[in-house]
Parts: C-alpha cells; sequence; structure tokens
C-alpha cells in the first residue's frame, strides 16, 4: 500500500461541511511545493512531481501538542459517563467512517490531555478513501460508537453530492510559470475522471469520480442506519 497526499487533504475539506472549526478533528492541512534541490538538501529521497517542472509537492500539518497516542483511543465506558468525550469520539467516528479510514497505526488517532476539554484527532489518513488497508488494520472504517451526535447529523443531512463535488473535486490548483509552480484559486475539473490532472500546464489535486460517489454510498448508509434506529443520537 501507499499514502496518498491528496487523501489527507481531502479528510480535511471534508469535515469543514458538517463540524465547526473548534471541534475539527483533522488539523490544519495544506498542499505546498519546493524546488527540487532544497527537497534533497533536506536528505529525503524524492522525485519530481511533474517531470516538467523542478518541484516536489507535499503535505503539511499542524503539529499537535498536549496530546496522547492510547493503544486504543475509543474507551467504551468513558463513553458512557462522559458527555464531552462521547461528542468527540462520535464527531472524529463520523469522519473516519465517510472517509473510510484504513491505518489504525498506533499515533494516527490522538487525544487531548485536556480532560475539560478531550477532542480526539486523526493525523493521518492517507490510506483512506476505499484504497488499500495497511498492515495496522482498519478500527475506524466503520461505525464504533453505538451514538452520535444529534446536531452533526443534522448538519450531515444538508449535504449532497453537488455538495461533494464542489468541495473535493478541486482541492488544489496550481500553474507551471518558469518551472516552478504557483498556487492559483481553484478551477473547474479540467478532467472528468479528476484525480491528478495535468493540463495546459495547470495541476490539480483532488478526489476521483468514484471516490466521491464512495462518499455519497457511506454517508447515505449512515443516515439510513440512524433512521432505522441502528444507530443512535444524543
Amino acid at each position: 500500500y501507499n499514502n496518498v497526499p491528496r487523501y489527507d487533504l481531502a479528510a480535511y475539506r471534508l469535515q469543514r461541511l458538517f463540524l465547526e472549526p473548534g471541534e475539527y478533528v483533522v488539523p490544519p492541512t495544506a498542499l505546498r511545493s519546493i524546488d527540487y534541490e532544497t527537497a534533497l538538501s533536506w536528505g529525503v529521497e524524492v522525485q519530481r512531481t511533474i517531470r516538467r517542472a523542478d518541484d516536489v509537492f507535499f503535505i503539511v500539518q499542524y503539529w499537535l501538542q498536549k496530546v496522547t497516542n492510547p493503544k486504543d483511543p475509543y474507551d467504551c465506558l468513558r463513553f458512557e459517563r462522559d458527555p464531552s468525550y462521547a461528542r468527540h469520539v462520535g464527531n472524529l467516528n463520523i469522519l473516519t467512517y465517510l472517509i473510510e479510514h484504513h491505518d489504525s497505526n498506533r499515533g494516527n488517532v490522538l487525544l487531548s490531555t485536556d480532560p475539560s476539554n478531550p477532542r480526539l484527532f486523526v493525523i493521518d489518513n492517507g490510506i483512506s478513501f476505499g484504497e488499500d488497508i495497511s498492515g495496522q488494520g482498519s478500527l475506524w472504517h466503520r461505525i464504533r460508537v453505538p451514538r452520535l451526535p444529534a446536531d452533526t447529523v443534522e448538519r450531515l443531512r444538508s449535504i449532497d453530492r453537488a455538495t461533494l463535488e464542489a468541495e473535493l473535486q478541486v482541492l488544489s490548483q496550481h500553474r507551471l510559470v518558469e518551472r516552478h509552480f504557483v498556487p492559483e484559486e481553484p478551477g473547474p475539473l479540467l478532467r472528468k475522471a479528476g484525480g491528478c490532472v495535468w493540463r495546459d500546464g495547470i495541476l490539480q489535486f483532488g478526489l476521483k469520480k468514484h471516490e466521491i460517489s464512495g462518499i455519497a454510498r457511506r454517508l447515505e448508509r449512515l443516515l439510513r442506519d440512524i433512521d432505522s434506529g441502528k444507530v443512535g443520537t444524543f
């Protein structure tokens, strides 16, 4: 298997459709590029992302402090007695289910050390969206908690296929200028299939059509399970 950086960016963007900033479960994440020679000077083995350019693309993400990395941050007993913890782990589980998170490596899901605000974060989402499963398992690709925050569920109901496409088809766009990429505002998708699109000196990163369809299917299934009582709310 291999990590797919655009999945990290997609996970960060997707959560914005149903979570408030103070409850984001993916830290701020962005796509950046750097000169190939500079990247080599860091002592890492890299390749140019596009042959015509002298740049290497990579993901940057906020570094979290005052967090722990328990073997399994989901504590079913704490879920029942601590409403704040239940809310945070429920919000996180919604996101990991929608992206079909497939890397349960210890340290990928972190828990705040502040007992009054026990937020949870998922920091590695490069193995998601129905692609490969890591050797560490896939605990978070399903709904693990018995109940989910009712207000978050109501926001989920407002998300349709058009919303997903508008937000996730083109996550980042860059124009080639003298062999280096300059970021610009995302425009219309240049090729129907999506994913990584290189056309007429413009490079776009986003989710492919079938990856967005997967999110839509899982969202529909989740809401159906909630409406049938299979998954509760609070």
